[in-house]
């Protein structure tokens, strides 16, 4: 999601997302001496690094061999079809990266009961149902140890809600110190995430992953630290009134009226998303949405079951625990479990993004005060202070989360 030289690392066409999940969805796979604390050393990942070296696929014939223009139809060997995927880690030196599965429900509408048993309570026994986030597996360099420090989704399912917070600031963690420079800049992009995912009313990003990516190289970080403290305003520009912004915004768009425009883009326009120079500051935060296997738009399913006398086609998909009933005419599928509040957003993975936003301005404020602790105790403590956080987009959370009624259950936020 997104494209280059945009404002932001994420980007939401609404047109092409709806085809994009329409009825092709079974079709796509999308996207203590390590200095672990002692909360993470219970189990090691050995899955294959993110950073292994890229398989390409290539559909052009061999450069040794003569191309006949003369080859019928039927002597054209069979297609493939595939998926051509971004490599997000592949210009970075030291790749980190932090999967965190969204939202308070993970099964999609075509999954049968036994799928949606299993999948309930797995959110119930993890973070998925009081926080609306999991973690799903981290590769984060240590430059004290100059090695990798990964975790699976199984380390994740066993983090308890206020352990949370921890496993988050060690992403964040280089293994000498916090990188904590990131947060303001990290903060913006999810509060205008949420703004986004507010506006896509009846969309469900059931299953869908949050990745947070960064170069954990030492030069690279050094060298977004020294940027971040030259430039400490720089997303917010405070100084500015929201009046002029909107009017220089305006003239912008104005002045490229004859390039296309997404509803996103307009959306990410205002203040909070605005970045110097308007690129992504080499070593920040890359923020992308993945895994949209069982997203729905809101349009493109209907009532289970389907009417008497109606064509349907059966579809099992490869994923263990789905099998979609599909309408042969409209290609919509017949929902078994539909979402709760089909004309709302998807208010779990908005619930998963609010709790994120709040963990790292803990995690900020928290530093903070341990630096202002540390030079009280020793004056001669070489810390540089940090300023308090400027949350402009915050209140995006507060126009979703009215107060909770009597009895309403969080795990049906996403539903």
């Amino acid at each position: 999601m997104g494209h280059d030289g945009q404002n932001v690392s994420f980007d939401i066409d609404y047109d092409e997302l709806h085809d994009f999940v329409g009825r092709e969805r079974s079709n796509f796979a999308l996207d203590g001496k390590d200095g672990i604390p002692p909360l993470f050393t219970r189990r090691r990942s050995r899955s294959r690094s993110v950073d292994s070296p890229p398989v390409y696929l290539s559909s052009a014939p061999l450069l040794n061999q003569p191309i006949s223009s003369s080859r019928s139809a039927d002597s054209v060997p069979r297609q493939h079809h595939f998926i051509l995927m971004e490599d997000l880690t592949g210009c970075l030196r030291r790749s980190c990266v932090l999967d965190l599965k969204m939202g308070t429900r993970q099964y999609g509408m075509d999954a049968v009961p036994s799928k949606k048993r299993s999948q309930r309570k797995k959110c119930d026994r993890t973070t998925s149902r009081p926080l609306g986030v999991r973690v799903c597996g981290m590769q984060v360099w240590n430059h004290a140890t100059q090695s990798y420090v990964t975790q699976n989704k199984y380390m994740g399912r066993d983090i308890r809600p206020e352990e949370f917070r921890s496993l988050l600031a060690f992403f964040l963690h280089d293994g000498e110190r916090l990188l904590v420079r990131h947060i303001p800049v990290l903060l913006q992009k999810l509060y205008a995430l949420a703004r986004i995912i507010s506006r896509l009313k009846g969309f469900r990003f059931y299953g869908c992953s949050l990745l947070l990516i960064y170069d954990g190289d030492r030069d690279v970080q050094e060298a977004f630290r020294v940027s971040a403290l030259e430039h400490p305003s720089s997303r917010s520009k405070r100084g500015e009134s929201l009046e002029r912004s909107q009017t220089r915004s305006r003239s912008q768009v104005a002045a490229r009226s004859s390039l296309r425009r997404t509803h996103s883009e307009d959306l990410l326009f205002g203040p909070v998303s605005r970045r110097s120079g308007g690129k992504r500051k080499r070593g920040e935060v890359n923020v992308r949405i993945v895994d949209f296997a069982h997203t729905t738009t809101g349009r493109d399913w209907a009532a289970y079951p389907p009417p008497l006398g109606r064509a349907v086609v059966h579809q099992v998909s490869s994923s263990k625990g789905y099998q979609a009933e599909v309408d042969a005419e409209s290609g919509v599928i017949y929902a078994r479990f539909p979402p709760h509040y089909p004309k709302e957003p998807d208010r779990g993975f908005l619930f998963g993004l609010k709790n994120l936003a709040e963990t790292l301005e803990t995690i900020w404020n928290d530093e903070r005060m341990r630096r202002i602790k540390a030079s009280r105790d020793d004056p001669s403590v070489d810390t540089s202070q940090l300023p308090p956080l400027v949350l402009d987009g915050k209140e995006i959370f507060d126009d979703i989360f009215r107060p909770l009624e009597s009895g309403e259950d969080l795990g049906t936020l996403s539903a």
